[in-house]
């Protein structure tokens, strides 16, 4: 899967013990990305666009992606998301980071970026900045 965001809120992920882990995390201060280490009996908390706007920028949503291997692996995925039509905007009481839309409007424009591969640059959170 190339490098992304996770779009929603959080993604909580959990593989199986035995599998190879592919799953690797860009390294803001080495621009590297890096292998994360399996951990048994845990999960992996992704924090999301939704609440990197939510936070005004305190929780950033990281760049990641997962490498290929030729062993099968199975790893299971729950995405926390709001209804859509919920008002996406800064929750903190200081001028927000980011225009409000709703996570319907976002995830369209989203979505049709990872589908329909074109020249233009997918749509990102970064697009709703102020």
């Amino acid at each position: 899967i190339n490098r992304h965001t996770d779009a929603g809120l959080l993604t909580v992920l959990r593989q199986r013990p035995d599998d190879p882990n592919g799953l690797q995390v860009l390294n803001r201060s080495t621009s590297a990305f890096v292998t994360l280490p399996f951990r048994a009996n845990a999960f992996c908390i992704n924090t999301g666009d939704l609440l990197q706007v939510f936070s005004n920028d305190r929780f950033v949503a990281p760049l990641h992606r997962v490498v290929g291997d030729t062993r099968e692996r199975m790893s299971f995925a729950y995405f926390l998301n709001p209804d859509y039509n919920a008002e996406i905007s800064g929750l903190l009481e200081e001028p927000p980071l980011y225009q409000s839309f709703t996570w319907r409007e976002f995830r369209a424009k989203r979505f049709y970026g990872d589908a329909n591969k074109t020249d233009e640059e997918d749509i990102q959170i970064t697009h709703y900045r102020v």
